[in-house]
């Protein structure tokens, strides 16, 4: 799935529900740590493995507090040391899930499983 407009980072931690700090992965910015707003108010225990890939997208409003959102998580689906490198892409801001469900359908990047 092409993920347009968004920045490829690597999750350090989830803190105070609505943070996290991101280190960015490409790009000028390569190696800075951001703090993002997260969307998502539930636990998500399941979803906050730190070290996982993050894509966030940016924000230029200046009145908002935080320059960066956090949108999707790719996690591992094999348990560790079981060899397997199955993955999924999770979206975490659930207010465009069915958006990027909806652009992986048209680019036919979903697969079924059983």
């Amino acid at each position: 799935m092409q993920l347009t407009g968004l920045y490829r980072g690597r999750l350090i931690r989830r803190y105070k529900r609505f943070f996290v700090e991101v280190e960015l992965l490409e790009g000028i910015r390569a190696g800075e740590v951001v703090t993002a707003h997260c969307p998502n108010t539930g636990s998500m225990r399941a979803v906050c493995v730190e070290g996982c890939e993050v894509w966030l997208s940016p924000s230029n409003n200046p009145k908002r507090k935080l320059a960066w959102t956090w949108e999707l998580i790719r996690l591992p689906l094999d348990p560790p040391g079981a060899g397997g490198r199955r993955e999924a892409l999770v979206a975490v801001h659930t207010g465009r899930a069915n958006a990027h469900v909806e652009a992986a359908l048209r680019e036919g990047d979903c697969v079924r499983e059983g």
